[in-house]
Parts: C-alpha cells; structure tokens; sequence
C-alpha cells in the first residue's frame, strides 16, 4: 500500500510525498499555501490517479527516467523520483496508478 506524508517547508509551504510500502518515494507534489490545500489536491488527484492520460513520460537531461502527474487541465500535480532505467520508471508509475486512490495518508506534518 502507498503512503502520503505531508510536509512543511521552512518558509511555510506544504506538499506531499508518496512512497510505497518499503519506504521508496515514488513522487513529489508541487507546493501548495496550506495543508489544507495539500490535503484537498491529494484528494483531488485520487480522482485521475488511475487515468494513463494524466502522466508524462520524461528523460531529464542527465539521462535519469522521470514522470509527471498532471490535473485534467494539464497543470502539473508533481514528478516521480529519477531513475536509471526506463522499466523501473514505468514500475513505480503503474503502482501509482494502481495505488494512490487507496493510498493511507499518514497522520501528522513533518518537517522538511
């Protein structure tokens, strides 16, 4: 099962991290004013999580494998960690298609 944990940046921004069950982070969010604001776009992205039409294959410049996550009107939600491989981007991306709508939301803000 994935885990969301919300952080708070030093200036006073929140986002959120997804990771799966060993501790792996799978994606970063784009900031956000408030956790309330976080908490609403993560319930929100369940929504589309699940849509193929909502990710974005990527090769960053130094060659490391990456997706996007975006809304239904094509803003970016946030982007996975950089990986590697081709195949293990693609990995983490399926489980995050398949797991975000039921993924636990840790109870807590931590500190970033």
């Amino acid at each position: 099962m994935l885990k969301i944990a919300i952080y708070v940046l030093s200036f006073g921004d929140y986002l959120f991290k997804i990771s799966d069950e060993e501790g792996i982070e799978i994606f970063i969010s784009e900031r956000y004013s408030s956790e309330e604001a976080c908490l609403t776009a993560i319930e929100r992205a369940r929504q589309h999580a699940h849509l193929p039409q909502h990710y974005a294959t990527r090769l960053s410049f130094d060659l490391k494998y990456f997706f996007y996550f975006t809304t239904p009107t094509h803003l970016i939600i946030g982007a996975s960690e950089m990986w590697e491989e081709a195949d293990k981007r693609d990995k983490y991306m399926k489980i995050m298609m398949e797991g975000f709508k039921n993924a636990e939301v840790q109870e807590g803000v931590v500190n970033y």
